[in-house]
């Protein structure tokens, strides 16, 4: 889930001195005889896909209990990139701005704020999610280029691409400001990538140097150099599914290398319990053949699910929200409701519950407040609420 800033402009400088020593731990791996042992931080997050990515899986952690949602974007919605140094200070970088419209509609996982997702998916297949990558360090900005807070990049990106090509081809467009995240992209063609930003430069893994699809919270490249160590990849060390001290990489790797069973939407959930830590907050399955998005959280334990075909993402629709850890199970597409400007404002308040006081440093040292954070990231979201058509007019 989320961690507090990277090494780069308004969140870095301040932020790594609220992290709590558990969180700043880097992921480390041993083997004792001929067991794999790690030694992991407790934000756990993992996401993989398989079946030629029309099945993506992922498990949300935090080290507490945060609300999170899912919303509706339609598409043909005109958008203004924000960068996090606006939000936490109310003055943009100097450069220019990305402006952009809606070429797609999505569906998008919440834990605050409407255009600052950190997972979902487009009407194309595209898919986006971000786990925390402690040590990430973004490039600072130029005044050449435009500048986006990572949660409203993975939102333009499904906004305005169909593929992880395309995806790659605008990365050096941009400079991305904000959290330590990595990210896991998937498009429709079989195509995935992993996106990390250390020493400054963005770092990309794809084809061939993305062997396994999948990503935890260690640099794809530290977590691929162990894999030989491992029985089934050319090792003698074992990896036993029910033992928690081993890998979710690896435990994911074996998973994905596993013979699939017929229902492929049952394996990635069977995957996601083996990759459980103890601070999954929330997990959910993309089945984009069956146009579904399903998910469970510790709160609402009962399996429950949406029809996305069923969910209105055409210019002019109104955007629709539903609370993941509603009690009902079963198909709650009808369940979902209208999300307004109010329900918007709602929406931006839960950066307050989600980060506490790790915030007031950051905020103190951009003359920034809280309040000032939540009506910010609430103005946004507003913006971006479409006009609603109107039915029969000629």
């Amino acid at each position: 889930m989320v961690t507090v800033g990277a090494d780069n402009g308004a969140a870095s400088r301040s932020s790594r001195r609220t992290k709590s020593a558990a969180v700043a731990n880097a992921t480390l791996h041993g083997i004792g005889g001929d067991r794999v042992v790690t030694y992991e931080s407790p934000l756990s997050c993992s996401t993989f896909s398989l079946a030629g990515n029309a099945v993506v899986g992922h498990n949300s952690d935090h080290a507490t209990p945060i609300l999170q949602s899912l919303v509706t974007n339609p598409r043909g919605v005109a958008k203004v990139g924000v960068s996090f140094e606006e939000l936490v200070s109310g003055t943009a970088p100097e450069g220019p701005t990305l402006s952009w419209t809606s070429t797609y509609g999505s569906w998008t996982m919440h834990p605050f704020g409407r255009e600052f997702p950190d997972a979902g998916a487009n009407e194309a297949g595209l898919t986006v999610h971000e786990m925390t990558l402690t040590g990430s360090k973004f490039a600072e900005p130029d005044g050449q280029r435009p500048v986006l807070f990572t949660a409203n990049w993975m939102q333009s990106i499904l906004d305005r691409f169909a593929t992880v090509a395309e995806v790659l081809e605008d990365l050096p467009r941009l400079v991305i400001d904000g959290w330590a995240w990595h990210f896991y992209v998937t498009d429709r063609t079989g195509q995935s990538a992993a996106i990390e930003f250390l020493g400054g430069q963005a770092k990309v893994h794809t084809g061939a140097e993305l062997p396994v699809t999948a990503l935890c919270n260690a640099p794809y490249a530290a977590e691929l150099a162990l894999l030989p160590l491992v029985d089934g990849f050319g090792g003698a060390a074992t990896v036993d599914p029910a033992d928690l001290e081993v890998s979710r990489f690896w435990h994911a790797a074996r998973g994905l290398q596993a013979d699939l069973p017929g229902d492929q939407v049952e394996h990635a959930l069977g995957l996601l319990r083996t990759l459980e830590r103890g601070t999954t907050q929330s997990q959910w399955v993309w089945d984009l053949d069956g146009e579904r998005v399903l998910w469970s959280t510790p709160q609402a334990r009962a399996r429950k699910w949406v029809r996305l075909h069923d969910l209105d993402v055409s210019e002019g629709a109104t955007p629709r929200i539903i609370d993941l850890h509603h009690p009902a199970a079963g198909d709650v597409t009808d369940l979902m409701e209208p999300l307004d400007g109010d329900g918007t404002d709602r929406l931006a308040t839960n950066i307050a519950n989600l980060f506490g006081d790790a915030m007031e440093p950051i905020l103190q040292a951009h003359g920034g407040s809280m309040d000032g954070l939540v009506k910010r990231i609430a103005d946004h979201g507003r913006r971006s609420l479409p006009e609603p058509t109107m039915k029969g007019a000629s």
